[in-house]
């Protein structure tokens, strides 16, 4: 579908990004929580990660299935 729609590409381009970034983010809390030994901590950084790129995501569909342009903040770049 990404040939014959520009806006599912965009939207399929912008959600691979966040899922990659937000990866790589989960991946550095980790490592960093099991370096200072503190599962706390490691937790708390994977919920203020998780929790408002689940909100935008879950924005992201609703806007995409509207047929609305959207992007993730930070990602807009990845549109172009």
């Amino acid at each position: 579908m990404r040939r014959k729609s520009v806006f599912v590409a965009q939207n399929a381009k912008q959600a691979w990004l966040s899922q990659f970034l937000v990866l790589l983010a989960f991946t550095l809390a980790c490592i960093l929580g099991a370096l200072l030994d503190d599962t706390d901590l490691a937790v708390a950084l994977c919920f203020i990660i998780g929790f408002p790129w689940f909100l935008g995501a879950v924005y992201a569909v609703v806007k995409a299935l509207m047929g609305e342009p959207w992007h993730f903040p930070g990602l807009g770049w990845a549109s172009a």
